[in-house]
């Protein structure tokens, strides 16, 4: 039960972290896209 819970609670990390990255990664590309214009 241990075993299955680490793994499933890893798993939801990962996930978690992907969603972050996904979501630092649209901000930054739309940050640029609205700067390029600025400068």
């Amino acid at each position: 039960v241990i075993f299955t819970n680490e793994s499933n609670i890893e798993r939801w990390k990962k996930e978690r972290q992907k969603a972050i990255d996904s979501k630092i990664g649209r901000l930054n590309s739309f940050i640029k896209l609205v700067k390029v214009p600025i400068q």
